[in-house]
């Protein structure tokens, strides 16, 4: 019994896809975008597709129930952090933090890799929180950026993580993002 989180701020799909070829040479089984069997699955953000719809008949989403299994949609989606560019000296790096409009949003920078969890927090702390960048309110678009530069003390290899937390004032709650690695180049 697993916990799996799937979350895309509007901004990712995931797809069934083709199963192969049978050997008549025709298609193979399709696959379904998300297929839950007995596990918790907290899914936000995403648009699920069906494979090619032949074969087995696959759908977007099937949710087959077991012992202490759920589905859970979440509404608003949970906010979504994504890198623009390649992290290397001189050359600054876009994030940006999809998430709900008039949301507070920071920004964690750190060195180390962590999981931390927070009670009444759907995702965990990823990040140590060597610096905390205020990004600011999320304005009706629901995208927020903001632009890193990298000094020469950044030698190539080294990695920051990045993620990003914000109150959101629609849910009521503390909402963190995912967390992206930062790879000097």
């Amino acid at each position: 019994m697993s916990t799996l989180l799937l979350a895309g701020g509007g901004v990712s799909e995931i797809r069934g896809g083709n199963g192969g070829f049978t050997y008549f040479e025709l298609d193979g089984s399709d696959a379904d975008g998300l297929f839950n069997y007995k596990c918790g699955v907290w899914r936000s953000g995403c648009t699920f597709i069906a494979g090619n719809r032949v074969g087995t008949g696959a759908i977007p989403l099937r949710y087959v129930a077991g012992p202490g299994s759920f589905d859970t949609p979440i509404s608003p989606d949970d906010p979504t952090l994504e890198l623009i560019g390649a992290p290397s000296y001189g050359v600054p790096v876009i994030v940006k933090v999809y998430a709900t409009p008039g949301s507070v949003v920071r920004l964690n920078v750190g060195s180390t890799p962590i999981v931390a969890p927070t009670p009444g927090v759907r995702v965990d702390n990823l990040v140590s929180a060597d610096s905390t960048y205020f990004l600011g309110v999320v304005p009706a678009t629901g995208v927020i950026s903001h632009l890193i530069q990298f000094r020469r003390a950044f030698s190539t290899g080294m990695a920051l993580y990045a993620q990003a937390f914000m109150i959101d004032t629609v849910a009521g709650e503390t909402r963190r993002t995912n967390s992206v690695p930062l790879i000097m180049r």
